[in-house]
C-alpha cells in the first residue's frame, strides 16, 4: 500500500532520535493530528483523475462536516452512484433536490436508480418531478445507458416527445410491441385537403396497447373510440374500433412492406374480410390511413376513405 508524504514524515520523527547538545534527547513524540478537511476543489481533482473512491470519500466528508453544502451533497450522491452504490445513491440523490439548484438533477438521478433497478413505475414518477423541477435536455434522455430499461416503455416515447424528440418515421422496425407508439399524441385530420377533425391516441394496458379518441371539428363530439393491443401469442395487433352510431368493427394485422395493414375478422378471429385499414407513408409529422373495402373475399380492394393525419 502506498505511503504519503505526509504518513512517511510522521513515521520517522516518531523513531529517529533528535541531538541536542553533546547528548541524546528522548524520543520526540509526535502528538496526532486530526486530518485537514479536503476541499470541494480537491475532490473534484479526484474525480478528473479518475480517483472515483477518493473523491467519494472526500464529498463524503464534506458534506457531513457542512450538510448545507448542496454541491457536495450532489456530488456525493453522483460519486456513489457511479461506484455503483445504487442503494445509497439513492437517498443522497434525494437528499440533494433539496437544494433548488440541484433539484431538477437530483430528481433525475433518482430516476436513473430506479431505471436501473428495473422499478419502471418509480422511474417515471422520479423523471415526473425532475421535469417539475426544470429538467429538459432531451439528449441526455436520448443517449443516457442508465434509462435502457425505460426505453421499450410507451411512457418513455411520449416522454421524448414532449422534449421534441423527433418520432419514428419506420415503425416497423421498433419492437412489436412497440410499433404503434409513433401514434401517441394529438393529430388533425384532414380528407380531401380540408381539416376533419382530431384524433388523439395514449397509452393502455401498462404499455402494451393504445386507446384512441376522434372528435368532430365543429362539434367537438366524439365520433369513435378505437383500443389497439399486441398479441405477442400469434405477433399480430388487434383492434376494436366502435362509432358513434353504433357501427364495430374487430381488426388485426401487422406490418409488411412498410405498411400496417388491419384486417377485419369476426368476434373470434375467424375471416370476416369486409374492410381494412392501411396506415402508410410515415414522416416525423404525419401519416396517411386508407379505408378500403372488398366485394370479392380480398381479391381486390377500393379504396372508399382516406386520410391524412398531421401532428399537432
Amino acid at each position: 500500500m502506498k505511503t504519503t508524504p505526509t504518513l512517511l514524515l510522521l513515521s520517522c520523527l516518531a523513531v529517529t532520535p533528535v541531538a541536542l547538545g553533546s547528548g541524546w534527547s528522548s524520543i520526540v513524540r509526535v502528538q496526532d493530528q486530526e486530518p485537514a478537511l479536503p476541499t470541494i476543489e480537491q475532490a473534484q481533482a479526484m474525480m478528473q483523475a479518475n480517483d472515483s473512491a477518493g473523491a467519494e470519500a472526500a464529498f463524503a466528508k464534506i458534506s457531513a462536516a457542512n450538510p448545507n453544502n448542496g454541491q457536495a451533497v450532489f456530488m456525493h450522491a453522483y460519486c456513489l452512484h457511479m461506484n455503483g452504490k445504487l442503494d445509497e445513491a439513492h437517498q443522497r440523490h434525494v437528499d440533494a433536490t433539496a437544494f433548488p439548484q440541484f433539484a431538477a438533477l437530483g430528481h433525475y438521478n433518482h430516476a436513473c436508480v430506479h431505471a436501473l433497478k428495473n422499478e419502471k413505475g418509480m422511474a417515471f414518477t422520479a423523471i415526473a418531478s425532475a421535469r417539475e423541477a426544470g429538467f429538459n435536455n432531451l439528449n441526455q434522455l436520448e443517449t443516457d445507458t442508465d434509462m435502457d430499461n425505460l426505453r421499450s416503455d410507451a411512457r418513455f416515447a411520449e416522454l421524448l416527445l414532449e422534449l421534441g424528440g423527433t418520432p419514428t418515421t419506420d415503425p416497423a422496425s421498433q419492437p412489436p410491441a412497440r410499433q404503434l407508439d409513433f401514434l401517441i399524441g394529438t393529430w388533425t385530420t384532414f380528407a380531401d385537403g380540408e381539416e376533419a377533425g382530431t384524433t388523439s391516441f395514449t397509452r393502455a394496458f401498462e404499455g402494451r396497447g393504445l386507446q384512441s379518441s376522434s372528435r368532430n371539428r365543429e362539434t367537438g363530439e366524439t365520433r369513435s373510440l378505437a383500443t389497439f393491443v399486441y398479441d405477442e401469442g400469434r405477433s399480430v395487433w388487434k383492434q376494436i374500433w366502435v362509432g358513434r352510431d353504433g357501427t364495430h368493427a374487430i381488426m388485426e394485422g401487422a406490418f409488411a412492406d412498410g405498411q400496417l395493414m388491419l384486417t377485419m375478422v369476426g368476434l373470434n378471429g375467424e375471416p370476416a374480410t369486409r374492410g381494412r385499414s392501411v396506415y402508410s407513408n410515415f414522416s416525423a409529422t404525419g401519416f396517411e390511413l386508407s379505408w378500403q373495402t372488398t366485394e370479392d373475399g380480398g381479391s381486390s380492394w377500393n379504396e372508399a376513405t382516406k386520410l391524412r393525419y398531421a401532428r399537432q
